[in-house]
């Protein structure tokens, strides 16, 4: 993948509405990173696609989110991870996340 894709989708995960504790049940602000990057991939030529979406549990509760996707071209391809990570209570832990995304 070249530099200037990477550099430019790690741009989108800059967002403003990606930044600080998040409390929405429909996980909005990822939905929206998502459709940056797919758009960006479209106007660039680039394939994008979902590889995988699971919550990962700790004691039994779902303490986070991680979903992991593909942009690719005919030569290259980088994954990227974006996570939601609890930030709400104990017993709750998702009611409130904060984002994290890598690609490399």
């Amino acid at each position: 993948m070249e530099q200037k894709h990477l550099r430019a989708i790690r741009d989108l995960f800059d967002a403003k509405y990606l930044k600080g504790v998040h409390s929405d049940e429909c996980w909005e602000p990822i939905h929206k990173l998502f459709q940056a990057v797919m758009s960006y991939c479209e106007e660039n030529g680039l394939n994008w696609g979902m590889v995988q979406a699971r919550y990962e549990h700790e004691n039994g509760v779902a303490v986070r989110k991680r979903w992991i996707f593909e942009v690719s071209t005919e030569k290259t391809e980088a994954h990227g991870h974006v996570v939601a990570a609890g930030a709400g209570t104990v017993q709750d832990p998702l009611d409130k996340y904060d984002i994290i995304a890598t690609i490399g």
